[in-house]
């Protein structure tokens, strides 16, 4: 009897394939820590700015390494200009806007305020920056002249609330 694909058993043709499967998968899998490079601890998931950003293509070229220290900063050394800064810069700005907002709520800082609306200013935001700079003012920041002079607040500073937004800045 020759020994050809008719004289095979079906059964020993369907064993040969799911054989043969196995061994693809098995060369193909990923070994030890590439399987799960995102591997959640005990404590959950860190939050994504304090700790150093993933190498990709997303990351800015130009990176120095005070943007490295300020993406890897512990809790307490966050520095949110930097951050800030740097998620904008790779076009991460939702995130950026999104970061602020929840330090803010987390501990009212007018800085953070006045970073925040400087950053909606910048990205074409003037009513968002208006309310931040209220917010701002509120919080205590009275630094009337940077306000004036920051050439990213100049569409707000064209807007019918600016005179309000001076008076508060000023502390009047």
């Amino acid at each position: 009897m020759p020994a050809t694909i008719d004289y095979v058993k079906e059964n020993e043709l369907v064993a040969f394939a799911i054989l043969g499967v196995l061994l693809v998968l098995f060369i193909a899998w990923p070994r030890g820590e590439a399987r799960n490079p995102r591997r959640r601890g005990p404590e959950g998931p860190p939050h994504p700015y304090r700790r150093a950003a993933p190498r990709g293509a997303s990351r800015s070229e130009e990176e120095s390494p005070q943007d490295r220290l300020a993406w890897a900063a512990p809790e307490e050394d966050v520095i949110p200009s930097r951050i800030v800064e740097q998620a904008t810069r790779t076009g991460r700005r939702w995130e950026a806007i999104a970061f602020l907002e929840s330090e803010i709520a987390h501990a009212p800082d007018p800085d953070l305020a006045y970073l925040l609306a400087r950053t909606l200013a910048e990205h074409g935001d003037p009513a968002g920056a208006e309310r931040w700079l209220f917010t701002a003012a509120r919080f205590g920041q009275r630094d009337l002249e940077r306000a004036r002079t920051d050439v990213a607040f100049a569409a707000v500073r064209d807007r019918p609330e600016w005179p309000k937004i001076e008076a508060a800045l000023a502390g009047d």
